[in-house]
């Protein structure tokens, strides 16, 4: 199982984004990747303040996985809020 926390917004572009999935299934071939991260979709213009190299949705995260041999078991859109500070209710099931 290879697992990532926003990981895949940091790499350069599509290209990178390509060869680090190549790598991933070739690691884990008949394996699991678990990939959380960043959803551009979800934070409207603040985005774009991070100066991060890499815009990735759902969509986008989906298809160059499924281009690179993956099969998408679950998609999540939206899974964890992009900050917790003064949201109230913080998601405890997955926070220590």
């Amino acid at each position: 199982m290879v697992f990532t926390g926003s990981f895949f917004k940091h790499l350069p572009g599509k290209v990178a984004l390509r060869r680090t999935l190549d790598e991933i299934f070739g690691l884990s071939l008949g394996g699991k990747l678990i990939a959380m991260g960043l959803n551009i979709k979800c934070l409207v213009g603040a985005y774009w303040v991070l100066g991060l190299p890499s815009i990735l949705t759902e969509l986008s995260m989906s298809e160059g996985l499924t281009s690179r041999g993956f099969q998408i078991a679950k998609c999540r859109p939206r899974l964890l809020p992009y900050t917790m500070v003064d949201q109230g209710e913080y998601p405890t099931l997955l926070t220590a």
